[in-house]
């Protein structure tokens, strides 16, 4: 049995479609709401079909789980590169980016983040997660 020479590169690549899959999903968030993000939308959106989508995220819930996180790591990261002096944003800090500091960005924070804010309620993972 020979095992293939780029094995090692397998989960770093499955990592980066996770993580392509994720940015679609945010991208249907920010441009279409919450309700327009459906295991059937995001699979189209990615260029595949939803045996393919169930293969990197099997649930409902397991999709919403790795959303959440990352969201979290997106923001972690760009308040890490706007962090100032004492290394703790404010809430004039966290309150300007959500809403005006990463406009158009990656995350689209002005559109996104009302709709992460709505969908709360209406999903349990996503309000314990968020």
């Amino acid at each position: 049995m020979s095992t293939s020479p780029h094995r090692g590169c397998e989960k770093h690549l499955m990592s980066k479609r996770k993580q392509q899959i994720l940015q679609n999903a945010l991208e249907i968030i920010a441009t279409e709401g919450y309700a327009g993000l459906t295991m059937r939308a995001l699979a189209r959106a990615s260029g595949m079909k939803l045996g393919a989508l169930q293969y990197h995220f099997r649930t409902w819930e397991e999709l919403l789980t790795a959303l959440a996180a990352h969201v979290a790591t997106e923001y972690r990261r760009s308040f890490e590169v706007s962090e100032t002096g004492d290394g703790s944003p404010g809430l004039r800090d966290v309150v300007t980016f959500l809403f005006d500091g990463d406009a158009g960005g990656k995350l689209q924070a002005e559109r996104l983040w009302p709709q992460l804010w709505a969908m709360a309620p209406v999903q349990p993972v996503m309000k314990s997660s968020l």
